[in-house]
């Protein structure tokens, strides 16, 4: 693994963000089926549990970015016809209520969380801004739900903030399975990726390689989280962050 990728990836300046792994939203007490659904049929909560745990033996945070309503909706706001449909269920993430929990197995004693009450995404208007930058954050690992639009909103307003992006491919999930793919590939791929396309090679500026040949699997993730070094000898393909400068770069 290069130099520019180890200190991409450096876990003193790396923090995982996990989008609405919530009882409420993926677990126990969700009260629309897509993204419940998606994550049962996938296995990703155990491949999230891995990660999580893997990010925080290597001394990395983990920021939960969590949604909820007050009971009077104030702070939401009807301007999207999905979330429209949810304010209107009274007992859907009630604040202070077991179903804006993070599901169990996904919680750390030292993990934080920054709580929304608006929009389908978490800087606006929070305070995950300010949490990354005081912990010194440079690169992000954005992993939970979904792909059809949190995960999307979630890399492009770190892009946005000068935040290098990390998507592990088995760490998300989008509905029906098929358009998650169709997001990895098209949308995703060359917002939060790097990587040398043949174009390159030749003299040419880079171009996204397709999303499997950019990021790999899970397993690329989890080695990479427990040692460049096992990552190497394993030869999974390197994991490129996109070429934004951080908010935290000198």
């Amino acid at each position: 693994m290069n130099g520019e990728l180890a200190r991409r990836i450096d876990p003193a300046h790396t923090t995982v963000l996990s989008m609405e792994m919530q009882r409420g939203i993926v677990g126990d007490l969700a009260r629309f089926p897509g993204p419940a659904e998606a994550v049962r049929e996938s296995g990703i909560l155990t491949r999230c549990a891995s990660l999580y745990a893997a990010a925080r033996r290597r001394g990395m945070r983990v920021v939960h970015c969590n949604a909820a309503f007050r009971p009077d909706r104030a702070g939401s706001y009807r301007n999207m016809p999905f979330v429209n449909k949810l304010l209107d269920d009274p007992e859907h993430l009630p604040v202070g209520t077991p179903s804006v929990d993070v599901v169990p197995e996904l919680r750390g004693e030292a993990d934080l969380e920054s709580v929304r009450l608006h929009g389908i995404s978490p800087f606006a208007g929070t305070d995950l801004d300010s949490i990354l930058r005081s912990l010194g954050t440079r690169t992000v690992v954005a992993a939970g739900v979904s792909l059809n639009r949190g995960i999307i909103g979630i890399s492009i307003e770190a892009v946005n903030h000068g935040y290098e992006v990390v998507v592990p491919r088995d760490a998300v999930i989008g509905y029906p399975r098929e358009y998650g793919e169709m997001v990895l590939r098209h949308t995703l791929a060359p917002t939060v990726r790097r990587e040398s396309g043949s174009s390159h090679r030749h003299g040419g500026p880079p171009g996204p390689a397709p999303i499997a040949e950019q990021m790999g699997n899970f397993l690329a993730v989890d080695c990479l989280l427990e040692g460049p070094d096992r990552l190497s000898r394993r030869g999974v393909p390197a994991i490129r962050a996109t070429g934004s400068r951080s908010p935290m770069d000198p």
